[in-house]
């Protein structure tokens, strides 16, 4: 998905991380994330997890409305 600007996920309690092909949407700027699991809320915020490696290249990441500092 090489155009892909912004994403949005909602109510998706039972995602727990992000798959390894999210390190290939280069054009991804926005995540907005709503409803989520509080584990997978946990691993985002851990600044040695492996979820933020595959989130890097997004400019603004969004939680409950919430913009997440890098």
């Amino acid at each position: 998905m090489p155009c892909l600007h912004s994403l949005q996920i909602g109510n998706c309690n039972k995602l727990k991380g992000f798959p390894q092909g999210f390190t290939h949407l280069t054009s991804l700027q926005i995540l907005e994330l709503k409803g989520m699991s509080d584990d997978l809320e946990r691993n985002i915020q851990r600044v040695d997890g492996e979820d933020p490696c595959k989130l890097q290249q997004i400019s603004e990441v969004w939680i409950d409305a919430q913009r997440l500092v890098k």
